[in-house]
């Protein structure tokens, strides 16, 4: 008896799932929904706000290649300014070589 109520959840479980997967595109809503983008979406915009952030109080405070400890002997922050692109590649370079 147990069994059979197991299967039949079962197979409930399995038609309720083929009713999800019909070819209609997602709604907005339905998209923002998911439980991956419910933890994604928060954590990457705190991670935004807190890289933004940092570079606010670091530009407001250091000059340009001041150096400030901050474990002292193992990590400092030193203002500097990017001016390539990624990692600094093709600095100095003209600006229509770094864009592409």
């Amino acid at each position: 008896m147990l069994e059979a109520s197991r299967q039949s959840r079962i197979y409930r479980a399995s038609d309720k799932q083929k009713a999800d997967k019909t070819n209609r595109p997602l709604t907005p809503r339905e998209v923002l929904l998911r439980p991956r983008l419910k933890l994604f979406l928060p954590l990457a915009a705190g991670v935004l706000l807190l890289d933004q952030a940092s570079k606010a109080v670091v530009s407001a405070t250091l000059k340009i290649h001041e150096i400030r400890p901050l474990i002292h002997g193992l990590l400092n922050l030193t203002l500097v300014h990017n001016t390539g692109a990624a990692f600094g590649l093709l600095a100095g370079q003209p600006s229509i070589l770094r864009t592409i």
